[in-house]
C-alpha cells in the first residue's frame, strides 16, 4: 500500500466530526485485548432461544470487531462499554459498520444494529436510540440522542442475534454542546445529503458565509432564522426543522399545482363517500370504481377503510384511482393498499442512499417491491392512474407500483419529481432538521428527481365544469375492456 493510499484510509476511518468533543469510551480502537475481548468492553447475554453454541466476538481483519452468528447458534453476545450519563446532554455515537451474509433463520431474532443505551440507577432501560445496519459495503453512521434526566448511566452497544457477520469499527461517543450545532449539521449533510447532485451547489463554501452568524445565534429560534435561507437554497421540499416547541419551518414548497377539483369529481360520481379526510370512493355512471387517495398521512382507522375500500372495488369492470391531488407520507400504507390490485410480487422502483464515507458515494440501490395479499385471486381488470404536479414524494411512489402492473395505464401530466425518504437529524440545540436521504428510481435505475413521472397518456387539465381528465380515464377504461 503507498503513501497515498494509507492518508486516504486514515481520512475515511477517522472520526467523524471532532470539533470541541471529548471522547468519552475507552480502548475505541478495540487494539487492546484480553481474554477474547477488548478491554474496557463487556459481553453479555442478549437473546438466547435455547441451549446451544453462542454468537463469537472476534478482532475484524480490517480492525475493529465483528460479531458473527449462524443457523446453529442458540446464544447471542452483546458487546457494550458502560459509562456514567450526563443527564440532559446530548450524547452522540459514531461509526463505521457493515454487515456480511446477513440471514434471519427459523427461531432468530431480527436484531443487527449498534445503539446508546440509557438506564437508571436501578439499571432498567429507560430509553434506546439505535440504528440498523443493512449494508453489505461499509458506511458510517451517527447516533445523536439526547440523555434522560433519570438516566444514571449510557452504553455503546453492539448487537447481533441473525445468521451473518456484524463489523464495527471507528467508534466515538462524546457529548455535545450547543454551539456545535452548526458545524454538525454541516456535517452531516454533506456526508448523507442525497440531492447534491441534483441542485449543484457547492455546500462547503455556501455554508461558510452562515457559520459565523449561526454559532452567535443565542436561542433555537435565532439559530432556525439565520439557517433557513442556507437550506432554503437546497430547493428540497423534504427538508425543513422543527424548533424544541415543536414549530415546524418549511423551506421549499412541497408540490406543485393541484389538476383535479373534487367538487367536480363528485359530479360524476355515483353514491361518493368521503373516508376521513384523505379519500374519495364512488363509482361513475357506467360501474367503475373510482378511489382518490390525497395523503398518505393518517390514522389506522381511515386506512382500514380505505384498504375495505380498495378490497370492494375489485368487482368494478374497472378502476380508477386518482392521485393527483397525493401529497405522499408513508409508502407502506401505499404498498398495502396496491397489493389489492396486485397479481403477483412486482419490482415497482428502487432507491440508493449516501454511503456517508465520501462525497456523493451512494451505497448499492435497493429494490422496491409490491406483492399480492394471500387467499385473493389474481386481479387482471383495467386500471387507470391519475396523475399531475400534485402527486409527491411517496405520492409518486404509490403511482410507480401501479405503474408496474401489466393492466395499468397513467393518465394526466406529469408528477413533482420529489422524493427523500427524508430523516432526522438532532442538534445540540435542540432544534431537529429533516433532510432527503435516498434517490428514488424507477426499475431501471433511472432517477426521475427533479423531472416526475410521465403519463402514458398526457391530459392537461383545465378549469370548468366538467373534470376532462376523469372523463379521459373513463374513456380510456371503454377502450381497454373492449380489447380484451
Amino acid at each position: 500500500m503507498n503513501r497515498k493510499q494509507s492518508l486516504l484510509l486514515i481520512l475515511v476511518f477517522a472520526p467523524l466530526f471532532k470539533v470541541g468533543a471529548e471522547e468519552t469510551l475507552q480502548n475505541p480502537r478495540f487494539r487492546d485485548w484480553t481474554e477474547g475481548c477488548p478491554k474496557s468492553w463487556q459481553t453479555t447475554l442478549g437473546a438466547a432461544s435455547g441451549v446451544g453454541p453462542e454468537s463469537k466476538l472476534v478482532k475484524n481483519k480490517d480492525r475493529g470487531v465483528a460479531l458473527t452468528g449462524d443457523a446453529k447458534t442458540k446464544r447471542w453476545t452483546l458487546l457494550k462499554q458502560s459509562m456514567p450519563a450526563r443527564p440532559g446532554k446530548m450524547a452522540r455515537l459514531q461509526f463505521h459498520s457493515r454487515v456480511l451474509g446477513l440471514k434471519r433463520e427459523q427461531g432468530q431474532r431480527y436484531n443487527c444494529y449498534a445503539a446508546l443505551f440509557f438506564l437508571n440507577e436501578k439499571k432498567q432501560l429507560v430509553s434506546v436510540s439505535r440504528k440498523d445496519i443493512q449494508d453489505k459495503h461499509w458506511r458510517s453512521f451517527t447516533i445523536t440522542a439526547k440523555t434522560p434526566e433519570k438516566a444514571t448511566t449510557i452504553e455503546a452497544v453492539l448487537f447481533l442475534s441473525m445468521t451473518g457477520r456484524l463489523e464495527w469499527r471507528g467508534v466515538t461517543m462524546d457529548y455535545l454542546v450547543p454551539e456545535q450545532s452548526f458545524d454538525l449539521l454541516i456535517d452531516e449533510m454533506a456526508r448523507k445529503f442525497s440531492h447534491f447532485k441534483e441542485t449543484e451547489l457547492d455546500w462547503q463554501k455556501r455554508a461558510a458565509s452562515y457559520r459565523e452568524k449561526a454559532k452567535a445565534a443565542k436561542t433555537a429560534q435565532e439559530f432556525v432564522t439565520v439557517v433557513t435561507p442556507l437550506l432554503a437554497s437546497l430547493k428540497d421540499s423534504h427538508v425543513w426543522m422543527v424548533d424544541p416547541l415543536g414549530k415546524k419551518t418549511y423551506l421549499y414548497p412541497n408540490r406543485g399545482p393541484l389538476t383535479v377539483n373534487f367538487k367536480m369529481v363528485v359530479k360524476q360520481l355515483e353514491s361518493p363517500k368521503q373516508l376521513g379526510r384523505i379519500s374519495l370512493i364512488g363509482k361513475t355512471k357506467e360501474g367503475y370504481g373510482y378511489i382518490a387517495i390525497a395523503s398518505l398521512h393518517g390514522s389506522k382507522d381511515v386506512f382500514a377503510k380505505i384498504e375495505k375500500a380498495a378490497k370492494d372495488l375489485r368487482d368494478c369492470p374497472g378502476l380508477i384511482v386518482d392521485l393527483r391531488a397525493n401529497g405522499g407520507g408513508q409508502e407502506s400504507k401505499a404498498q398495502r393498499i396496491v397489493s389489492y390490485w396486485t397479481d403477483q410480487s412486482r419490482v415497482y422502483g428502487r432507491s440508493k442512499t449516501r454511503s456517508g464515507m465520501k462525497n456523493g458515494v451512494f451505497i448499492e440501490d435497493r429494490k422496491r417491491s409490491i406483492y399480492p395479499i394471500r387467499g385473493l385471486p389474481a386481479y387482471k381488470k383495467p386500471i387507470v392512474v391519475l396523475i399531475g404536479p400534485g402527486c409527491v414524494s411517496s405520492g409518486e411512489g404509490m403511482a410507480m407500483m401501479l405503474r408496474a402492473l401489466p393492466q395499468a395505464q397513467l393518465i394526466g401530466e406529469s408528477t413533482r419529481g420529489s422524493s427523500g425518504n427524508p430523516a432526522p437529524l438532532l442538534l445540540p440545540n435542540g432544534v431537529t432538521v429533516y433532510y432527503s436521504r435516498w434517490v428514488s428510481m424507477l426499475p431501471s435505475g433511472e432517477s426521475f428527481e427533479g423531472k416526475g413521472l410521465s403519463p402514458d397518456i398526457l391530459a392537461r387539465y383545465i378549469k370548468g365544469p366538467d373534470d376532462l381528465v376523469l372523463e379521459r380515464a373513463r374513456a380510456a377504461l371503454k377502450k381497454a375492456l373492449k380489447s380484451q
